[in-house]
């Protein structure tokens, strides 16, 4: 690289910053081939050899499913962004066990109803909400440990920001201090559409016309598809189907969305990683909530009362429990298939095929076995891109555990029987199959934590709703409820789960005197 920066042309003046001389855009040069220049292959960290710090974690943290996990490795050896990560993973795991056994006991109990519907929905709103504060008390305690509280206001500006032309740079006085800015962007205003908040304005728009497909797409493939295969008495064939077609709904518009929606926040130009994760993680979770929910949603609630003139939803003998516990089951299952093979066996195929042909065509060069040097091995790794990604799956996947388990209340066992095991397998392809990430810091999860926060409000009006009009357990305790007094119960019910989440909350709070005196006799 110190050759290829000696023999290339001035890229400038001399006055540009030298932040500019961007390795991965050398790399992008050399691929040209200039005459003269050798070919750069990559950039990257170079592991640390297996008798160091890497070697010990991969003894105690892949290999040992019965041990703690050495976050202070992690974290010495990656950053405290990818440690937090783990630390939120194997916590999630842990607070499993709860619903996963109270949902076993469950569904041992009942055939398609049960009076324990009721105790295992106000269970699972108090679930999340411990869950969320408790995390919130181990990311304050997390933060102390590792001195990281004041890591955003020191946070170093994106290089996409400081040479985006929006950006203006030394122009802007800043009307507090009086002093003039390095790099500024107006915010700008939605009315008339200007700066920042007219790109923000376009975001919007994009997430709501991606909503409308997937409202548009999940109904259709209901009402037009999979109800006309169900009779009454008859309903597994065409919850099925409806469940396949859900969860193809939701990966085919997943993938288009993630492929550019990632492009339109980049053109918010946000100064900070921070900021610019924050606004990917809270824009896109609109579209993820209706694209991952709605369609159960909408047989488990709307279908039997909804009525519009011009199509009926109504499930057989206007029964939807049956109907909906297949559709989440099938749907679920196969987007943690989908999931599975998307991380593990793609990859482990290109890499297997790549290993392949890069060995083969060594050894017809040398006619003889080759040796390689680590950092030849480590090219062929995959690059670690970002962090927020590995969230994504795990934050919904708890949204499904939230919303939904009372219907089909194996699903937190599912959901912790692969997260065991992916926990364990991930960490082994981050420090054996991945090229060592560049070091990343965080204060806290990000905008993760208002995403749980709102999947945790939203399961209280789902199970409500669940419970008062999809289910039929109330009538164990009130059998002669009249349809308006099922409604009143909904309200009744839901306004008891937001007051015991209020409780929750305020028993709970995220910082105790305990940690605060330990940090500072730090």
């Amino acid at each position: 690289m110190a050759d290829v920066l000696l023999r290339s042309e001035p890229f400038s003046d001399g006055t540009d910053d030298v932040e500019k001389l961007v390795p991965e855009q050398m790399i992008t040069d050399t691929v040209k081939g200039v005459e003269g220049i050798p070919r750069i292959l990559g950039y990257y960290y170079l592991h640390e050899p297996l008798l160091g710090h890497r070697g010990k974690m991969i003894k105690e943290w892949p290999l040992s499913y019965f041990k703690p996990q050495p976050l202070y490795l992690v974290q010495s050896y990656f950053g405290e962004k990818i440690a937090l990560y783990y630390a939120w993973l194997g916590y999630y795991i842990s607070m499993l066990w709860l619903p996963a056994v109270l949902g076993i006991m469950l569904a041992l109990s009942q055939e398609s109803e049960s009076p324990y519907n009721l105790t295992y929905c106000m269970a699972l709103v108090v679930w999340t909400t411990v869950f969320s504060c408790l995390w919130k008390r181990l990311e304050v305690r997390l933060q102390y440990e590792y001195d990281t509280q004041n890591f955003e206001e020191t946070e170093v500006l994106r290089l996409q920001y400081t040479t985006n032309p929006s950006t203006e740079k030394g122009t802007h006085i800043n009307e507090i201090t009086g002093l003039t800015e390095d790099f500024w962007m107006d915010e700008g205003s939605y009315f008339p559409p200007k700066g920042r908040r007219a790109r923000i304005a376009i975001s919007y728009a994009f997430v709501a016309a991606f909503c409308a497909l997937a409202i548009l797409l999940d109904t259709c493939a209901y009402a037009l598809v999979a109800l006309p295969m169900m009779q009454p008495g008859d309903v597994t064939a065409g919850s099925a189907v409806c469940g396949i077609l859900f969860a193809a709904i939701t990966l085919l518009l997943d993938l288009a969305f993630d492929s550019q929606f990632e492009h339109l926040i980049q053109e918010e130009n946000w100064p900070t990683a921070t900021l610019h994760e924050d606004s990917l993680i809270l824009r896109s979770c609109a579209f993820k909530v209706v694209c991952y929910y709605f369609g159960p949603f909408l047989v488990a609630v709307v279908a039997n009362n909804v009525v519009t003139s011009t199509l009926d939803m109504s499930c057989p003998d206007s029964y939807c429990m049956p109907v909906v516990r297949i559709i989440i089951a099938v749907q679920f299952s196969v987007l943690m298939v989908a999931h599975e093979v998307k991380e593990y066996l793609v990859p482990s195929i290109r890499t297997a095929y790549r290993n392949f042909v890069n060995s083969e065509a060594l050894k017809k060069k040398v006619k003889k076995k080759v040796f390689t040097y680590p950092m030849e091995d480590e090219l062929n790794f995959q690059s670690l891109e970002g962090v927020t990604s590995f969230y994504t799956v795990f934050v919904y996947q708890f949204g499904w555990v939230a919303l939904f388990a009372s219907v089909f209340p194996i699903m937190p066992v599912i959901a912790l029987a692969c997260n065991l095991v992916e926990l364990r397998t991930d960490a082994f392809a981050l420090l054996a199959q991945t090229k060592r990430p560049r070091y990343m810091c965080a204060t806290d999860i990000g905008a993760w934590q208002t995403v749980m926060n709102v999947l945790a409000t939203l399961a209280i009006l789902t199970n409500s709703l669940l419970v008062g009009l999809t289910s039929n357990s109330l009538y164990f305790y009130l059998p002669d409820l009249t349809g308006v007094q099922r409604l009143w119960c909904v309200a009744i019910l839901e306004h008891v789960l937001f007051l015991l989440k209020l409780l929750v909350e305020n028993f709970l709070p995220p910082d105790t005197q305990e940690d605060r005196e330990a940090y500072e006799r730090q």
